[in-house]
């Protein structure tokens, strides 16, 4: 009966320790996600910068543009 008993503990134990390896890799993955939209959060942050700025100086260029025109 005791063999039975650790038999039934061992085979136990080595789930438990498959389900925590299989936690571990999952975790991994899910900060290794979280990085990647980190990272692309910041690339989007400078793409919209970028946008703001063209927007910004193409405005300027119209409004110089129909100053020039407006002397002519």
């Amino acid at each position: 009966y005791v063999q039975e008993l650790e038999i039934e503990y061992k085979k136990r134990m080595e789930t438990t320790e498959q389900q925590y390896e299989l936690v571990r890799s999952q975790l991994k993955h899910l900060s290794l996600t979280y990085d990647q939209t980190e990272y692309r959060s910041d690339v989007m942050k400078h793409e919209q910068i970028d946008l703001n700025n063209d927007i910004e100086i193409t405005k300027r260029n119209l409004t110089n543009g129909n100053t020039r025109h407006h002397t002519l």
